[in-house]
């Protein structure tokens, strides 16, 4: 399959890996007892480890317009249930106790995209090499590992192959290989009267995708992979 170089200006990208020696979980928040996890970080997840690395406060999202986000599977780890038992008034049983069931990801490992302007993605890349408080991703237990790979010069291309999260509408048929998921998951926060709201929108997420057409992408040469961004930092 061809990739060619498109016209249009380079861009500057910050890429970290994000390894998970233990387990990790993202959790789907739709059910009580049964915590359901994303397959991979969605971007609000992503905002709070770099906002964590920055030293921000936990509700701060004055820095969210200025970055864009992606995601990349290393590895998907394995997804197991783990059970637990709860100090929580059960209705049913007229008890004390309810049972939880969590599913955890075991040492999944990610690739982190950040585009952003060049002042904030030096301050972004100093902050990861040397983050303010420990980092997690996704619980406040789940501790990981981040090997930041640095700032890549990415230039404009088509390509049929992406190895990053691509929106549903984004792309054409593609063909699965291993694992694929099609999801709902968040990807800014929405700062409301009285409250936080959450945007979602529908990904597919797969560790990279063989589409049926050329789309427009970013190569990035130091690490030889095709991206997608949605360019909304420049209204694209």
């Amino acid at each position: 399959m061809g990739e060619r170089a498109d016209s249009g200006s380079s861009m500057k990208i910050l890429v970290a890996d994000l390894i998970v020696p233990s387990w990790c979980s993202f959790r789907i928040p739709h059910a009580v007892n049964v915590h359901s996890t994303f397959p991979a970080p969605p971007p609000t997840t992503l905002y709070g480890l770099i906002a964590n690395a920055l030293g921000l406060f936990p509700d701060d999202y004055s820095l969210q317009d200025q970055l864009e986000l992606n995601v990349g599977i290393l590895d998907f780890g394995e997804t197991v249930e783990t059970l637990s038992r709860w100090q929580k008034w059960n209705v049913s049983k007229d008890q004390w106790y309810t049972l939880l069931i969590k599913q955890k990801i075991i040492q999944p490992a990610y690739r982190l995209y950040i585009r952003g302007e060049d002042e904030l993605l030096n301050e972004v890349e100093a902050a990861l090499n040397q983050p303010a408080r420990i980092l997690y991703l996704g619980e406040s237990d789940d501790m990981i590992e981040v090997y930041v790979k640095g700032i890549i010069e990415a230039t404009p291309s088509q390509s049929s192959i992406i190895h990053n999260v691509l929106p549903l509408s984004a792309h054409s048929a593609i063909n699965t290989e291993g694992n694929s998921y099609v999801v709902r998951w968040p990807v800014r926060f929405l700062e409301e009267a009285r409250s936080t709201a959450v945007q979602y929108e529908m990904v597919t997420i797969q560790k990279h995708f063989k589409l049926q057409n050329k789309m427009k992408c970013y190569y990035l040469p130091e690490i030889q992979q095709y991206i997608h961004l949605e360019g909304v930092l420049e209204n694209e």
